[in-house]
């Protein structure tokens, strides 16, 4: 199944500029429940961004 979202991942700060959210709270929208699973989102979660995870992710960007 293939599944798209209009996801809003800027956040507009008090002086006009935006930012990009982290990718934690990315994982943390309700809207990504139309597509996924809360078993399907705890695994993204786990392997792309918690600390005691696989944190694939920051071993990627980061190196280990």
């Amino acid at each position: 199944m293939v599944c798209s979202l209009r996801l809003y991942i800027l956040t507009l700060k008090d002086d006009g500029s935006s930012m990009e959210k982290v990718l934690s709270s990315i994982l943390s929208l309700p809207e990504l429940l139309d597509c996924y699973d809360n078993d399907n989102l705890f695994t993204f979660r786990g392997l792309l961004n918690e600390q005691a995870g696989a944190n694939i992710r920051n071993e990627i960007a980061h190196g280990s």
